[in-house]
């Protein structure tokens, strides 16, 4: 099990401008971990989420799709067979 923290100020700097609570989820993190079988999982929370749970609505908007298309291109990479 590895928790892997991913940050960038350029980033969540602007999206903790627009809403200061954000600052609770960030950085992103990752979490990857092996189950008994040998399965390969990982989890992280989707910036899509984050962004309605701090009530972002359009500020951060172009943002939040960057980080969310990051993160399913490194996840969906990492495991991909």
């Amino acid at each position: 099990t590895r928790v892997v923290l991913l940050g960038n100020p350029r980033s969540g700097t602007p999206l903790m401008q627009c809403e200061q609570s954000i600052a609770t989820d960030l950085p992103q993190k990752m979490l990857i971990w092996e189950d008994d079988t040998g399965q390969v999982s990982i989890a992280y929370n989707d910036p899509r989420y984050l962004g309605g749970r701090h009530r972002l609505s359009g500020c951060g908007s172009e943002v939040i799709e960057r980080v969310a298309g990051a993160l399913d291109g490194l996840s969906g990479s990492a495991i991909a067979p």
